[in-house]
């Protein structure tokens, strides 16, 4: 199978916006669909009362939504996907659906023994992805 599109994973946090801005320009480069991506933790959603569960896909969904716009913008094609279940696990599942060339995450950086207390998704991602990973740092 060719690979399709270039998968951004993002957890809406300030370390995305620079992996945002080199998924985008991959995609851009390799002219490939440009596929943003955001998984709600199997935990955030048990820890919710099931009228929280809606109003929650619907804060995501919009603002995955403002990313695809601002990747058409620029002229990138792209679809988004709200995924539920472990990060890395629904991330490398759904990169592997997409048919991914590459997926792009950011990360804060975390290192020493933070790292491993927080268990680092980009570097689960790194380890269990099929195709190539770059991660990207936040903004200094």
């Amino acid at each position: 199978m060719t690979p399709e599109t270039v998968f951004f994973g993002t957890d809406f946090s300030p370390a995305s916006e620079n992996a945002f801005l080199l998924a985008l320009e991959e995609a851009r480069l390799r002219s490939k669909v440009l596929v943003v991506a955001h998984v709600i933790p199997t935990e955030v959603l048990l820890d919710c009362a099931i009228s929280e569960v809606a109003p929650l896909r619907a804060i995501c969904m919009k603002k995955l939504e403002a990313l695809r716009r601002r990747a058409e913008a620029s002229g990138v094609k792209a679809r988004i996907e709200l995924l539920d279940g472990t990060p890395c696990v629904s991330i490398v599942e759904a990169a592997a659906r997409a048919g991914a060339e590459i997926v792009v995450l950011g990360t804060r950086g975390r290192v020493g023994a933070s790292r491993l207390m927080f268990d680092s998704v980009a570097l689960r991602v790194v380890c269990e992805a099929a195709c190539p990973v770059v991660v990207v740092r936040a903004a200094a």
